[in-house]
């Protein structure tokens, strides 16, 4: 019997995020939320999977958990200049899982790492939000320094963009800090957040083998009602 066309983009979303799951590799990373200081080498390609569980208030009208899945694919151009695409799908609870949107992202490092005090990576990027009508333009300074097996991160960055009729201006910040036990395990923390907002939770990243996960958890800090009380991340790739 012949499968309608409904039938077939499940079962197309279905094997795409399998094969995503099983053959995806990528550098590991140290965070699971912030920008960090690292551009893949000229010619290569790197492919990540994110997994982001998002929980709202009992109170909250619409739905009170939605998943995310992103795929990124990066490539370096130099190698102090970096390329990414990221596909967006979103799923509300008891709700087919829908494409979203898509983040195209350019990144310039300054110099090699730990040649100078901090090291310095920036980035501008173009974000569309279909569900909710955004065309967003961020630009972003992530510093970065290495202290024996501690690392800290420090995000900041600018949006300007349009959400339906309305203009949107933020400005928002990110601070992480992890310690390397053993370049197999390490263990952090994450703040981010922006004028109305702030999150902060642990960051673990594990690898066995070729295989490695970073997992994520943030609480809010702040009482903003409208948006997530808690979210989950869970970053999976496998080393080629």
């Amino acid at each position: 019997m012949a499968l309608n066309m409904k039938s077939r983009k499940k079962i197309f979303l279905l094997l795409t995020f399998l094969m995503i799951k099983i053959f995806i590799y990528a550098e590991p990373d140290n965070y699971a939320w912030l920008n960090e200081y690292n551009i893949i080498t000229e010619e290569q390609l790197n492919f990540q999977h994110f997994m982001t569980f998002s929980y709202f208030s009992a109170n909250h009208q619409e739905n009170k958990i939605s998943a995310e899945h992103k795929v990124k694919i990066e490539t370096g151009i130099k190698d102090n200049i970096g390329i990414a695409i990221y596909q967006t799908l979103n799923q509300n609870f008891n709700e087919n899982l829908k494409y979203n949107g898509y983040r195209l992202k350019l990144s310039y490092k300054f110099g090699e790492k730990n040649k100078n005090i901090f090291d310095f990576l920036g980035s501008i990027e173009y974000k569309r939000n279909i569900e909710q009508g955004e065309h967003i333009i961020g630009l972003n300074v992530i510093i970065a320094k290495d202290i024996t097996n501690f690392n800290v991160t420090l995000n900041s960055g600018y949006n300007i963009g349009k959400k339906s009729e309305e203009i949107i201006k933020e400005f928002d910040y990110g601070l992480g800090m992890n310690y390397d036990f053993n370049n197999f395990f390490k263990i952090g923390i994450e703040v981010i957040g922006n004028l109305k907002k702030i999150y902060a939770g642990p960051t673990i990243f594990l690898q066995l083998k070729r295989i490695y996960f970073i997992i994520g958890n943030l609480i809010q800090i702040s009482n903003e009602s409208l948006s997530p009380k808690s979210q989950f991340r869970l970053i999976s790739g496998i080393n080629f």
